[in-house]
């Protein structure tokens, strides 16, 4: 994570029956710089990605010597450290890679389109009745 922990909270959630325990991500929307007080945000943090970008991306993960693996192999270090390790190295590239930059929040209104006509509702009813 590369927000200040002023900015977001995280919580374990045991007792799951899975490879993983759940994580509860809380972030925190008091961030002054993002919108003043009682204003809907105008601008927002996010990433974006470059044809540049993902190519320097590449680049650093293929240079990388990924010595995790290394003491793994040798068994100075469990399978546990060694994904936090791998996990964490990469993490770091990608935030190096596509830092987050604040942009602009403007709602765009969609243009509702009346696309299911009672003509395709029946049309799905007899499909429906031929299954």
């Amino acid at each position: 994570m590369n927000f200040s922990s002023d900015y977001y909270n995280i919580k374990i959630l045991n007792g799951h029956f899975g490879d993983h325990e759940s994580l509860i991500f809380k972030l925190f929307f008091n961030v002054p710089e993002l919108y003043q007080k009682n204003q809907k945000p105008n601008r927002i943090l996010k990433r974006t990605q470059t044809e540049h970008q993902i190519t320097e991306f590449i680049k650093l993960l293929k240079d990388d010597k990924w010595p995790m693996i290394e003491n793994y192999k040798m068994n100075k270090t469990d399978v546990v450290s060694l994904f936090n390790d791998f996990y964490t190295t990469y993490l770091g590239l990608w935030y190096y890679c596509s830092p987050l930059k604040l942009s602009s929040c403007k709602l765009k209104k969609k243009k509702i389109t009346n696309w299911y006509t009672v003509d395709l509702a029946n049309r799905r009813k007899e499909v429906v009745r031929l299954l």
